[in-house]
């Protein structure tokens, strides 16, 4: 271990004062950029999440419609079928 002079100390405590002050500055440069860029952030994601469950609930009227049509078509068969029968017989 060795000791440093007092003027490399002084020097030392200097560069440690300098680096602190430089991060504070950085920091209050950043931290408000920061900040509206997160609510930015924040407005996209609500946005998209309410567009997301917009589309799903678009997707389930979808799905729900071509059931109904399904089920639809699938009576009409069945009719059809009955009404074939009958006239073969």
């Amino acid at each position: 271990m060795y000791l440093l002079s007092p003027k490399q100390q002084n020097v030392m405590k200097q560069l440690k004062e300098m680096k602190e002050k430089a991060q504070m500055e950085k920091d209050h440069y950043w931290k408000p950029i920061m900040a509206d860029l997160k609510m930015e952030c924040d407005v996209f994601k609500n946005e998209y999440k309410s567009k997301e469950n917009e589309w799903k609930l678009e997707r389930m009227t979808f799905k729900a419609e071509r059931d109904a049509f399904k089920s639809e078509r699938d009576l009409l068969n069945l009719k059809e079928r009955s009404i074939n029968r009958k006239e073969t017989f």
